[in-house]
């Protein structure tokens, strides 16, 4: 199991995001961010479905820790229709992120 807090805080951080901006896009204070970066606070469920929405994290990865950090993007279909070739591209929750 990863450090969850660890490595959340790391990739905020390479995307230039701030505690003050991470607790503004998701409306809760920057001492409740501080405090899951820093393990002092789990992340719960609405928590992790709100981080995961809006930065394209997976939120069972921030739930447990396992698995990969980031949502999974997966091919469920690739038809050749007419001779056009078709990509059904879903994410979790039907959204893609790039």
């Amino acid at each position: 199991m990863k450090n969850v807090a660890e490595e959340l805080c790391k990739y905020f951080i390479d995307r230039g995001l701030s505690q003050k901006d991470v607790a503004e896009a998701m409306n809760v204070s920057t001492s409740f961010i501080n405090a899951i970066l820093n393990n002092r606070k789990a992340i719960g469920k609405k928590v992790a479905d709100k981080l995961s929405n809006l930065y394209g994290l997976s939120a069972s990865w921030l739930l447990t820790g396992e698995g990969e950090m980031l949502k999974n993007v997966t091919t469920i279909n690739h038809n050749v229709v007419q001779g056009n070739a078709t990509n059904s591209i879903v994410g979790d929750n039907n959204n893609v992120s790039m």
